[in-house]
């Protein structure tokens, strides 16, 4: 689902706003929707380590195939999955299971520029 958007705005190039005559529409942010999707999952998921592995998954593979802006943005979000996830999951296996993946994807998209 993310993929279309991350090849058009590779570059760290978002959407312009066009200037339409009596018809306004605010313009896509790459930020915006990974918080208008990640968000409302890992804030309601955070108790159940099984979502907390697979948004961790979805983020490290949308790093990949992104721009530097979207590492960043994507890791931004993998920070905040460890902690709702610290706080929602009751067991420390449980929440070292989400922490490896976010650690094997820093580890895999090298060093945030």
């Amino acid at each position: 689902m993310f993929t279309p958007w991350l090849r058009h705005a590779a570059g760290s190039v978002e959407e312009k706003p066009q200037p339409v005559r009596h018809v306004y529409v605010e313009a896509l942010d790459s930020a915006d929707l990974f918080d208008d999707f990640f968000t409302p999952i890992a804030r309601d998921g955070a108790s159940t380590v099984e979502i907390g592995i697979r948004l961790q998954k979805a983020l490290k593979a949308l790093a990949a195939v992104g721009d530097d802006h979207i590492k960043r943005i994507a890791r931004e979000h993998m920070t905040l999955v460890i902690k709702r996830f610290d706080q929602g999951l009751v067991l420390e296996e449980d929440r070292q299971r989400v922490r490896e993946i976010e650690a094997s994807a820093v580890s895999a998209l090298g060093p945030d520029r």
